[in-house]
């Protein structure tokens, strides 16, 4: 992902920190797969080398949803995990619509409260409630749990919550003054997915 980038620029690890404005011991954490990599810091990069910031950023959900499901498996294969019976839920979502507003639907779908919600997935409802006011992300392992239960697309519900993270992150960005450097616009592809038997039937471009 991001390294194959640093190759591509011919810097140095260090020395490809310092033009995206990023601390150099946190950019090696961030190439060794320490530390995740974060929607400012794919849209600075974004801004500098002809990326695709989602791209980036999918990239990284889809290496983090297979570790999850690595995870279970191994867990299962160990008879320590417990198992999650499946209550499918039809959805008609708008496709801008955010990684927030699917929870939200899957709940309401559901014709649940959201602490019993949060129970059938095995959540503490103060967390659940904190991702829902938007004060907590959508971690790779609640994505994959709603899919195991709810047949939500995990990948795309990620990918939802990235697309608005980066359009925070530029916003911040033309708020705070953008760097000085190379720039260039960058599209950020729109996500034209219908999810009506969640995960089941999409529609893509």
């Amino acid at each position: 992902m991001l390294i194959d980038v640093v190759a591509r620029s011919g810097l140095s690890r260090g020395d490809f920190a310092v033009p995206v404005g990023y601390p150099a011991a946190k950019m090696g954490r961030v190439l060794n797969g320490s530390t995740r990599i974060s929607p400012d810091l794919a849209h600075a990069v974004a801004q500098r080398y002809t990326i695709d910031p989602l791209d980036l950023l999918i990239r990284q959900n889809r290496t983090a949803l297979a570790t999850v499901a690595d995870r279970e498996h191994l867990a299962a294969t160990a008879g320590s995990a417990a198992p999650l019976s499946r209550h499918p839920v039809y959805l008609d979502v708008d496709d801008n619509a955010s990684a927030i507003d699917v929870i939200r639907a899957v709940i309401a779908a559901t014709g649940l409260s959201n602490s019993r919600f949060a129970v059938t997935l095995g959540y503490d409802p103060t967390s659940i409630s904190k991702i829902l006011n938007g004060h907590k992300a959508v971690t790779a392992a609640l994505a994959h749990s709603l899919g195991r239960r709810y047949g939500v697309d995990a990948e795309d519900l990620l990918a939802r919550q990235s697309r608005w993270q980066l359009a925070a992150a530029a916003e911040r960005t033309q708020t705070a003054g953008a760097p000085s450097g190379r720039h260039r616009h960058v599209q950020t592809p729109q996500f034209t997915r219908n999810l009506r038997f969640c995960g089941r039937e999409k529609r893509t471009p």
